[in-house]
């Protein structure tokens, strides 16, 4: 029998969920340029968020999670702490 966090996780992961990315890099050894691609492989529609660039290998980038064309159901931030500690960052 599963566990009930199980069960969340499996419901959650089932879901048509929009994903947005804060702090997709350019370079692909970041970990936030690995969520992106990861995400996208499993068919998720991903959003990356990089007021620092247009696009990543040809996705269109966002400066901010306001500019997005659609709300996200999750937000992945993958971004030093000093970033989110900025008032207003990528928000």
């Amino acid at each position: 029998m599963q566990s009930k966090n199980q069960e969340l996780i499996n419901e959650f992961l089932k879901k048509n969920n929009i994903f947005a990315v804060v702090g997709v890099s350019k370079q692909t050894e970041k970990y936030g340029n690995k969520v992106f691609f990861d995400l996208k492989s499993a068919g998720y529609t991903v959003y990356p968020i990089n007021p620092n660039a247009i696009s990543i290998s040809g996705n269109r980038c966002y400066p901010n999670l306001r500019e997005l064309p659609q709300l996200p159901d999750v937000v992945d931030i993958v971004v030093p702490p000093k970033i989110t500690k900025r008032k207003n960052a990528m928000i």
